[in-house]
């Protein structure tokens, strides 16, 4: 048995929709993560562009990735709840299909998560151009955010959270066109939960 089989799968949730110019980079910084206990699943939402054939031949080379093609439109909320269902991992981490991780990220962020046990956890983040390369603007995050303080404050990024759904339950986003992930983020904090961050993008 391998090492990291013992430790627990990460269910990495991501929507995809005409991102043909970023989806392979994406892909790719899931595939170098040091933690490999991970699952990708891609949901693709009526792309016309070459996404889903990029998308499958990233399949063909590693089962760990699973394409999951809906029939019509249904925006970023849904492609992320069909994926957040068919996920099996205990954790769930969120990376939309332009979005980019640091190799350490899982890793680090699934001790985190264990040696605090908690629930919720997020980090800071670099904002990169459209050629990935990183712009030097860190956006810095609080230690910790309860349901009062996202509400003054929406900080959390997307691409940086894990939820323990061994914890939480069922966790779903609000079918709303934007901001579907700190409305979710703000339905789990208002049931007494903090999110707790790795103060590092």
């Amino acid at each position: 048995m391998n090492m990291y089989q013992k430790k627990p799968l990460v269910s990495v949730i991501t929507p995809t929709y005409n991102s043909e110019a970023y989806i392979k980079e994406t892909i790719a910084s899931v595939k170098s993560q040091k933690y490999q206990n991970w699952e990708m699943i891609i949901v693709d939402d009526c792309s016309t562009d070459n996404t889903v054939e990029i998308v499958k031949s990233e399949v063909e080379g590693d089962q760990r990735i699973r394409l999951i093609q809906l029939q019509t439109n249904c925006g970023a909320a849904v492609a992320r709840n069909i994926a957040i269902q068919s996920a099996k991992g205990r954790y769930l981490a969120f990376l939309d299909s332009d979005d980019l991780w640091y190799s350490e990220k899982l890793e680090k962020q699934v001790t985190f998560m264990q040696e605090k046990d908690v629930a919720f956890s997020f980090t800071g983040y670099e904002i990169i151009n459209e050629d990935g390369i990183g712009t030097g603007k860190i956006i810095q995050v609080p230690k910790e955010i309860d349901y009062k303080g996202l509400l003054r404050n929406t900080i959390i990024g997307c691409l940086t959270v894990m939820l323990d759904v061994d914890k939480l339950g069922v966790v779903q986003m609000p079918n709303i066109r934007t901001r579907q992930d700190t409305a979710l983020w703000l339905s789990i904090l208002k049931r007494g939960h903090k999110a707790y961050s790795i103060q590092e993008p």
